[in-house]
C-alpha cells in the first residue's frame, strides 16, 4: 500500500495546554457507486443534485452536532473528508460536486496505471488518462493498494480487468475509513465487490448507508435493512429532512459514563475531563506504599509526575525510527502525543488515587476490626466508650473515603 498526500489542510494548531486539548469534530464520508454504463444521462442529472443536497445536509448537520457538543469539540468549524475510489461514473461525479471546503481521499485498489486500464476506454490513451489525472488533482490524499493477486507490470494494452478480489480489498479498506456511506446503485441483489455488497457490508458494521437510487426517481434514503436476497429496504423519506441528523448523532454522541448524581448532565462526564489540569504529584500513595514495602523497595510518600514538556521529549527515540513521510512527524507531535500524553498522565494519576482508596479502604477495616476486638478485653466504661469512639472515626474515615470517590467519579 502506497499513500500520497498533497497540500493536506490538518489542523495543527496546539490548543493551550492549561486543559487537555479537545478533538475537532470531523466528519468522513464514503462514496461508491455505479460505473458510467450504468448511469443514464437523465440519472446522471439528478443524482448530481441529490449528491449536492447530501452534501449540503452533511454540513448543516456538522455544525448541528458541533453546537450540541460544544463543550467537548474545538470551536474550529467541522473538517468534513469525501473518501472515494475515484472510479469512472459515480466516484468522479461526486468528486465534482464536493463542496471546496471538504477535504477528499482517493483510495485506489491497484497502482494508478493499472487502475486506469480498468476504465471503460478500450485502450489505455489520453481520452482515459488525462481527465483521471485532473480530477485526480482535488485528492488531499492518494492512497493506492497493491494486491497481491495482480500483475502491475504487465503492458497497459495488454492488461485485462483485475481480479474481484482487489475491488473487495478496496471498499473493505474505504469502510474502515468512514462514518457515513453514500451508495450509487440500482438496488439489484448484490455482486462481490459490487456497490451493493458494499452498501450491505457498511450497514451491517453499523455505518449508516444513503441510498441514492440510479434505475428510479426517489429521493435520497437511508437504508433500514437487507432481505435473504440481498434487495434493500428504505423508506420513501427523503433522507435530508430529518433522517440524516438521527443517522449521525449516535456516531458523534458524547459518552455519558455514569453518573452518581441525576443532576449531571450526559456530557458532564467529558466536559470535566476537557477542565481538567496537568497534575505534578499525587498526595495519596497508600498503594504506591503497600507495593514498594512488599517489593522491598524505597518508600515514597509524594509521586511526582513529569511535566508535559519531559513526556513529549521521552518520544524522541521514537521520532528519529519512525518513517520520514511527509509531515508525518509533525502531525504526531503536534496532534496525537498531546491529546494521547494529557490522557495517559492523567490515567496514571487517577489509578493512584483509584488503588489508594481500595487500598486505604481495606486497611481502615482491618483497624476497625482490631478495635473491636480490643474493646472486648475493655474492664471499665470509660475504656470500652474511647475504644467505640476510636472505631466510629474509623468507620467514619470509610465512609467518607467511599463518598469521596464517588463524588470524583
Amino acid at each position: 500500500m502506497v499513500s500520497k498526500e498533497t497540500d493536506v489542510t490538518m489542523h495543527s494548531e496546539l490548543p493551550p495546554t492549561l486543559h487537555p486539548p479537545k478533538p475537532r469534530l470531523t466528519l468522513r464520508v464514503g462514496v461508491v457507486g455505479h460505473r458510467p454504463d450504468k448511469l443514464e444521462l437523465a440519472a446522471r442529472t439528478r443524482i448530481e443534485q441529490q449528491l449536492r443536497n447530501i452534501f449540503a445536509a452533511i454540513d448543516v448537520e456538522a455544525n448541528y452536532l458541533l453546537a450540541t457538543s460544544k463543550d467537548c469539540y474545538l470551536k474550529d468549524r467541522p473538517a468534513v473528508r469525501l473518501i472515494s475510489g475515484f472510479a469512472q461514473g459515480s466516484d468522479q461525479l461526486a468528486v465534482s460536486v464536493c463542496p471546496p471546503d471538504w477535504e477528499i481521499e482517493a483510495i485506489l485498489p491497484f497502482p494508478k496505471d493499472r487502475y486506469i486500464r480498468t476504465f471503460s476506454a478500450k485502450h489505455f490513451d489520453e481520452e482515459v488518462q488525462n481527465p483521471f489525472d485532473e480530477i485526480l488533482k482535488r485528492a488531499n490524499v492518494i492512497t493506492e493498494l497493491s494486491p497481491e493477486n495482480t500483475d502491475d507490470h504487465a503492458p497497459p494494452h495488454k492488461g485485462a480487468r483485475p481480479p474481484e478480489k482487489g475491488y473487495a480489498e478496496a471498499g473493505s479498506y474505504l469502510l474502515r475509513q468512514i462514518d457515513l456511506l453514500i451508495a450509487i446503485w440500482d438496488g439489484k441483489p448484490p455482486k462481490i465487490a459490487g456497490t451493493g455488497a458494499v452498501a450491505r457490508h457498511a450497514f451491517e458494521g453499523g455505518i449508516p448507508v444513503v441510498w441514492i437510487a440510479t434505475e428510479d426517481d426517489y429521493v435520497p434514503r437511508l437504508i433500514k435493512g437487507f432481505d435473504p436476497n440481498g434487495d434493500p429496504s428504505a423508506p420513501d423519506t427523503d433522507c435530508t429532512d430529518g433522517p440524516l441528523r438521527n443517522a449521525l448523532a449516535p456516531v458523534f454522541a458524547i459518552p455519558a459514563g455514569e453518573s452518581r448524581t441525576a443532576r449531571r448532565s450526559q456530557t458532564s462526564v467529558l466536559a470535566d475531563f476537557y477542565q481538567e489540569v496537568w497534575q505534578e504529584a499525587v498526595y495519596f500513595p497508600f498503594y504506591d506504599i503497600l507495593k514498594r514495602f512488599t517489593n522491598g523497595e524505597r518508600l515514597r510518600y509524594v509521586i511526582r509526575l513529569d511535566p508535559l514538556e519531559k513526556r513529549l521529549a521521552d518520544w524522541d527515540g521514537f521520532m528519529k525510527d519512525a518513517p520520514q513521510v511527509e509531515d508525518l512527524e509533525k502531525r504526531i507531535r503536534e496532534i496525537l502525543l498531546p491529546r494521547h500524553l494529557w490522557a495517559d498522565s492523567l490515567a496514571i494519576y487517577f489509578s493512584h488515587y483509584y488503588r489508594s482508596a481500595y487500598v486505604l479502604t481495606y486497611s481502615l477495616s482491618a483497624c476497625a476490626v482490631f478495635i473491636a476486638l480490643a474493646g472486648q478485653f475493655a474492664n471499665s466504661i470509660d475504656t470500652k466508650a474511647i475504644v467505640v469512639f476510636f472505631e466510629l472515626i474509623v468507620i467514619g474515615a470509610i465512609i467518607e473515603t467511599i463518598r469521596r470517590g464517588q463524588r470524583w467519579r
